[in-house]
């Protein structure tokens, strides 16, 4: 995410933020806008506003305050397959996945390789500095029998959980 040096806000680019992990190989699938483009059924159906605010605004990362300037070295194994990071950055910048900020980032956070045991590779990004500055939420899970008793007296509704 890229924020403004002199506000220490947000800039004015929408980054969306739903892909953390990019396989070796995997085809590009350009997604963004989709859901966007389809907000009136997401409105006919009932969803919350929380739901149609998201899908119409993007979601917003809920900071308790904005991280303080942090800069972060890639993990080793970012500099071990360099030639893999290099493409693989190259494709979510092509299909809008990611934005290059022209102003250097309050936070950088650092970048890693995962290989499996099929050698095939998947990019990291490391969110654990930005993520110790969330606001906590609570969650409990008594309501999942009553979700599922919903479901089940009417599986062919669409059930839109917030």
């Amino acid at each position: 995410m890229c924020f403004s040096e002199d506000t220490g806000e947000p800039d004015n680019v929408l980054i969306h933020e739903t892909h953390h992990e990019l396989e070796q190989g995997s085809a590009s699938l350009i997604v963004k806008g989709h859901l966007r483009s389809h907000v009136a059924f997401w409105k006919s159906i009932g969803a919350s506003q929380f739901i149609i605010n998201t899908i119409s605004n993007g979601y917003v990362i809920p900071f308790v305050h904005t991280p303080p300037r942090a800069s972060f070295p890639n993990n080793h194994s970012a500099f071990q397959h360099k030639e893999f990071v290099e493409s693989a950055i190259a494709d979510l910048l092509k299909v809008g996945s990611i934005v290059e900020c022209l102003n250097a980032p309050i936070v950088v956070n650092p970048l890693s390789v995962s290989v499996q045991s099929s050698g095939k590779k998947r990019l990291i990004l490391d969110l654990q500095y930005r993520n110790s500055f969330l606001k906590k939420f609570k969650i409990t899970f008594e309501g999942v029998p009553v979700n599922a008793a919903i479901i089940n007296r009417s599986p062919t509704k669409l059930a839109v959980f917030v």
